[in-house]
């Protein structure tokens, strides 16, 4: 993670304060606008202010997903979309991580919505996830499941 991209990060975040739909009150926004710098950085794809997806790659609308973390994520690792989201007029999504403490990011790969659906599970809102629990309705695939991230042409 560049000092750019948490600068950029640190800016977008100021100016969109606290969503009312936001579980964490906000506090996700910059690992979130980082993933995005990533993303955006790594395919040369283009930044997108838009509710239904993040980046534009050639004509692919993708949304990323970011979560914070603090070690290295692992094949097993889920990635997670919450099924509100699914209404997004978005192809698909790429699954990013982040460790902002050591300015570590990882881009972990793409997966279309339709396979999403298709080869992820369901998990209700409270159901185990290890030693936590799912905070929301939401569709997974592990890391292992994901695509290659697309490049722009």
């Amino acid at each position: 993670i560049s000092e750019i991209d948490l600068m950029v990060a640190q800016q977008r975040s100021d100016l969109m304060g606290v969503l009312a739909s936001s579980r964490t009150r906000g506090k996700g926004n910059l690992a979130g606008f980082v993933g995005e710098a990533l993303t955006e950085r790594h395919t040369s794809g283009r930044l997108v202010e838009s509710f239904d997806y993040d980046i534009l790659i050639g004509d692919l609308r993708v949304d990323v997903k970011t979560k914070s973390c603090s070690s290295c994520p692992k094949p097993h690792s889920l990635c997670s979309v919450m099924s509100y989201q699914l209404k997004n007029e978005c192809d698909g999504y790429v699954f990013a991580r982040v460790n902002l403490a050591a300015r570590d990011g990882w881009l972990l790969g793409y997966i279309t919505k339709a396979d999403l659906l298709e080869k992820g599970f369901f998990a209700k809102k409270g159901s185990p996830d290890g030693n936590f629990s799912f905070t929301e309705d939401c569709w997974n695939v592990q890391v292992s499941d994901l695509l290659e991230i697309p490049l722009s042409e």
